[in-house]
């Protein structure tokens, strides 16, 4: 879904929320109902103007009219409003932690309405491009410890609703540092923010849950892996073929041995490159090493059958992944869908079955 198509049906949800027709806010915002329609089904981009005119025509701030509908704040909950305060402080704390440990000097201010990661931004607003430069690394970290936390601090809330209260979070922190009247170029930005450093996050969260897991396992990315190789013999490197940058390495070390255990392919969303993705993954399982898809799925997509079946090992396809571990509990286990829990009974299991050499396509872990 694009800016086009979110930004057209918040505005229609907000319209709907209040009794509006589309007349009623084509006639507020001075446009002809054609041009409403047009923006709600996401047909036609909308001019700066035009939108902050719908904004205060709705009395909302804009950057709610660009959250994904799939995030929950279109819930009124007095839990979901404690979980995004405590997003909103513990993404910022980690922010601000991070940056003096990479030497950046945040200055501090007195406004309760102005966030501290506002306040880091502002620090180098005469050169807006350096400023995204040095903080996105420092983003990607802050992210994924604020999930970290968040998951274990509310842990009966679904994974999935905690991951998208933080994208809200990410939005509106980005969204707010510059002035009024630069709010919705910036609203674009931050979303390209997000779709930049979430993934990331993600991919370093779970690369930390794991060495808490295990301690000797590490995750890199596949050209990390030539730096491994010149300091440490890997065993069996040789398995490692037709890898994709964009998949995670899972190497284990023992006394005296270094592995390559297999590759994670980690999506916020499964619904990214699935096709490509069970290719890659097919290479890696016929080369005997351990292959598995872990995502967050906030739109449930591991619900539909034709997916399933590929996670099950059912479909035309085949064998296609050893495991996929999800970390929302919307929809339910299965043959080969286990809840990312599961990871730490699971590895163990794993690293044996391939250092063993014992891994095939059909293995599962018990």
């Amino acid at each position: 879904m694009d800016l086009k198509e979110i930004f057209g049906k918040n505005v229609q949800f907000k319209r709907r929320q209040i009794n509006w027709t589309q007349e009623d806010l084509a006639e507020a915002v001075g446009v002809d109902t054609r041009t409403i329609s047009r923006i709600e089904t996401g047909e036609t981009a909308t001019e700066f103007t035009t939108i902050e005119k719908i904004a205060s025509a709705l009395n909302i701030d804009a950057y709610q009219l660009f959250i994904h509908p799939d995030t929950p704040e279109h819930i009124n909950s007095d839990l979901i409003q404690k979980i995004s305060l405590r997003a909103q402080e513990l993404y910022s704390e980690n922010i601000m932690l991070l940056a003096k440990k990479s030497g950046i000097d945040i200055p501090t201010t007195k406004s309760r309405k102005v966030s501290r990661e506002q306040s880091a931004l502002n620090r180098f607003d005469k050169n807006r491009n350096r400023s995204l430069d040095v903080l996105a690394p420092i983003r990607v970290e802050a992210l994924a410890k604020t999930f970290a936390t968040l998951i274990s601090n509310f842990s009966t809330i679904d994974r999935g609703t905690i991951w998208a209260i933080l994208q809200k979070t990410h939005l509106h922190l980005f969204s707010n540092t510059l002035i009024p009247s630069k709010i919705i170029e910036n609203i674009i930005s931050a979303h390209q923010s997000w779709a930049k450093t979430s993934g990331t996050a993600f991919e370093r969260f779970i690369a930390n849950h794991l060495s808490n897991i295990i301690p000797d396992l590490t995750v890199v990315k596949p050209s990390d892996l030539a730096t491994l190789k010149t300091k440490h013999s890997i065993k069996n490197i040789d398995k490692l073929i037709g890898r994709s940058e964009d998949d995670l390495m899972v190497v284990y070390k023992d006394i005296n041995n270094m592995y390559l255990i297999g590759v994670i392919q980690a999506k916020t969303s499964v619904r990214d490159r699935i096709k490509m993705d069970a290719s890659h993954s097919q290479i890696m399982l016929r080369a005997g090493l351990w292959s598995a898809h872990i995502t967050i799925d906030p739109d449930n997509f591991l619900g539909k059958p034709k997916f399933r079946e590929l996670a099950d090992g059912v479909s035309v396809l085949g064998a296609v992944w050893h495991g996929v571990y999800k970390l929302s509990s919307i929809v339910s286990e299965s043959e080969g869908v286990f809840d990312f829990d599961k990871l730490s009974t699971h590895l163990p299991q794993i690293i044996q079955a391939v250092i063993n050499e014992k891994m095939s396509p059909t293995w599962r872990p018990n």
